[in-house]
């Protein structure tokens, strides 16, 4: 089984895909992983990327998460499935901004450090992830898309 959750930062696609792993006993991979080297603070350069992305098209099973980014859009062939998170745009930005002010006072682990400017950061990611919504909507193969609402996540996560 191969499964990709796509969704807006804060979109539940972490939480959403640590579950099913577990419940399927699927390797997980965080994509964000992928592009940024978490030892050393830096974004891999595009072979170190594609190496990556080679290995984990190895895997007899897997499930991936991310919010849609181009480079990975080769692993869509090998999916069964293709969970789209489409969550009401009022709650991603309180989920960006209740995120923010648990990771700034350490209530939850973080990839960066917590900041005015990251919180900007953040934010301005969503802006753009929404911006162009449509447009990865349309790059998923329709026959292995299935768009998740906020309320069947909740389900899901049961």
């Amino acid at each position: 089984m191969k499964i990709y959750i796509i969704g807006q930062v804060a979109s539940g696609k972490s939480t959403l895909a640590k579950k099913l792993a577990h419940k399927y006993h699927l390797s997980y991979y965080e994509l964000d992983k992928i592009i940024w080297d978490d030892i050393q603070g830096i974004k891999r350069n595009y072979q170190d990327i594609k190496n990556k992305i080679e290995e984990i098209k190895k895997q007899e099973s897997w499930i991936i998460e991310d919010v849609g980014r181009s480079i990975f859009q080769e692993l869509y062939p090998l999916c069964d499935t293709i969970y789209y998170l489409k969550i009401p745009t009022v709650f991603l930005y309180y989920r960006v901004i209740k995120r923010w002010i648990k990771q700034l006072l350490k209530l939850e682990k973080s990839n960066y450090p917590q900041n005015i400017k990251t919180l900007k950061q953040m934010l301005t990611w969503l802006k753009k992830g929404l911006q162009k919504e449509n447009t990865k909507l349309n790059s998923i193969p329709q026959d292995k898309l299935k768009i998740i609402t906020f309320f069947k996540i909740k389900k899901m996560l049961k």
